[in-house]
């Protein structure tokens, strides 16, 4: 999952590791992680990219 920083906010990852995210900046990030930073409303989704198919 993409998602772009509005804040600076740190996320707990496991009981010893935390990460720390910038604002403004975008990353990749697993989805409960994204989905926990956009519930906290520190980040937004940032749309994937479309494909196209060649036929």
């Amino acid at each position: 999952m993409k998602i772009k920083m509005k804040c600076d906010a740190h996320h707990r990852i496991s009981s010893s590791t935390s990460q720390h995210f910038r604002a403004g900046r975008e990353y990749s990030v697993p989805k409960a992680t994204g989905e926990a930073l956009i519930t906290r409303q520190v980040a937004e989704a940032v749309p994937g990219t479309k494909t196209v198919e060649k036929e």
